[in-house]
């Protein structure tokens, strides 16, 4: 019969050990089968099948506020039970040889896609800061996954190119050749600070701008955006686009598309700030 009292630390600690498990896996790139893990926690704890997929994404959205990866496929659900939280990261902060291999997946280069690549275009997800961020001070582990994969160059750079020739196959098959030619990496050929990645058109001859932001995990997974990018994203509006690519692997890659002003299409949160001395500072000896 299923039970309906809070999971005890003891349940927690089972299930948490099996999700670290799914997620070694992941990171090793290891085929493993969700549904088999399921039932033997329904058979261990006597649970039943929803409850346990309940509690796999409240995992993963501890997860995600450690900025830590998380399993593809269980989308984070905020809900989180306290003990469940503490247990997490617990774990997190005990399984060091986890984070080195979370450290070694996201920092990785990967080769570019094959010329058969299939693409699939999906929704954004939609999620709220709450669903997301800890508090001030509250994130743990010894690294920002979210910002160490940003600084991924050969990642980033392996997803412009994609698109790149994705957008010249697209104009290409409407039988706009010269607007093909036109297509340009302009992050190679004029630099990175224009606010985009890549120069395309509409079929009318419009312009396209596209910001590429390149993840190996799922389509849950937060990116990093600069301050320059989401001005530029205000000031050309529906011209602008950010193309999300991810699960991307060399043989497929999967995407969902916004549109426009960042500010409007995003939740945002400032992570980081310049900083100079300013006139109020005081100047002392220390």
């Amino acid at each position: 019969m299923a039970r309906n009292e809070n999971w005890s630390e003891e349940e927690n600690s089972v299930l948490v050990n099996a999700y670290l498990d799914m997620l070694r896996h992941e990171l090793q790139d290891e085929a493993y089968v969700k549904a088999d893990v399921n039932r033997m926690l329904q058979g261990v704890l006597g649970r039943g099948r929803g409850s346990i997929e309940f509690k796999m994404a409240n995992v993963s959205a501890v997860l995600r506020e450690m900025s830590f990866p998380f399993v593809n496929g269980y989308k984070p659900y905020p809900n989180i039970q306290a003990s469940l939280r503490d247990r997490v990261r617990a774990e997190i902060l005990r399984r060091h040889d986890l984070t080195d291999l979370a450290f070694e997946a996201m920092t990785s280069p990967i080769e570019d896609v094959v010329p058969s690549v299939t693409w699939a275009e999906g929704l954004s997800p939609v999620v709220g800061l709450s669903d997301r961020v800890a508090a001030p001070g509250q994130r743990e582990g010894r690294w920002d996954f979210v910002e160490l994969e940003a600084t991924n160059r050969a990642l980033g750079a392996a997803g412009e190119r994609a698109v790149l020739a994705r957008e010249r196959a697209l104009l290409v098959g409407a039988g706009e050749h010269r607007l093909a030619d036109r297509v340009e990496h302009v992050s190679q050929t004029v630099g990175d600070g224009l606010g985009f990645d890549i120069r395309s058109f509409e079929l009318d001859g419009s312009d396209k701008l596209i910001e590429v932001k390149t993840t190996k995990l799922g389509s849950h997974w937060p990116m990093v955006l600069s301050r320059n990018e989401v001005d530029v994203s205000a000031a050309e509006g529906d011209k602008y686009h950010l193309y999300r690519l991810h699960d991307f692997r060399p043989e497929s890659v999967k995407f969902y598309a916004l549109r426009g002003d960042l500010r409007e299409v995003c939740d945002l949160r400032a992570e980081t700030f310049q900083a100079l001395p300013s006139a109020r500072a005081e100047v002392g000896r220390f």
